[in-house]
């Protein structure tokens, strides 16, 4: 059932992309984990954090949101979005979703290219004004 989701995601994608003026690419290389609830998904995706979930505060949220990106935790990790489907009813909400993390991710990753990944660091408020502005927008 997950891959059909996530199959389905993709292709909706893969429709958008034939209109869209955005570049997205190297979207391909972004790891997709869709579950319930989010806090589910990324333990899909990061098995090693399933700790932070003990954390009930947390993870209450967690799961308010319908989609997140995860950064790389090592230089050869991929970076990972993690979608739920508890508040989506389609797969064009979802896709919509995956669509605004996928931007995110991929302005973060042109952002850090030409650094080493030890100097990978999280955007400031302008950075961070600047990518929710063309999430939203895509």
């Amino acid at each position: 059932m997950n891959n059909q989701i996530v199959l389905g995601v993709i292709s909706e994608f893969k429709r958008f992309l034939n209109w869209e003026k955005q570049s997205f690419d190297n979207w391909e290389n972004i790891d997709v984990f869709i579950a319930e609830t989010l806090s589910e998904a990324w333990v899909l995706a990061r098995p090693y954090d399933a700790h932070k979930f003990l954390d009930k505060k947390f993870m209450r949220m967690v799961d308010t949101a319908n989609g997140k990106w995860l950064e790389k935790t090592t230089p050869t990790d991929s970076y990972k979005i993690i979608l739920s489907t508890k508040y989506c009813n389609s797969i064009q909400s979802l896709t919509k979703s995956f669509v605004h993390e996928m931007r995110h991710c991929l302005d973060y990753q042109n952002a850090v290219k030409d650094l080493p990944f030890e100097d990978y660091r999280p955007g400031n408020r302008y950075y961070n004004d600047w990518s929710e502005f063309r999430a939203v927008y895509s």
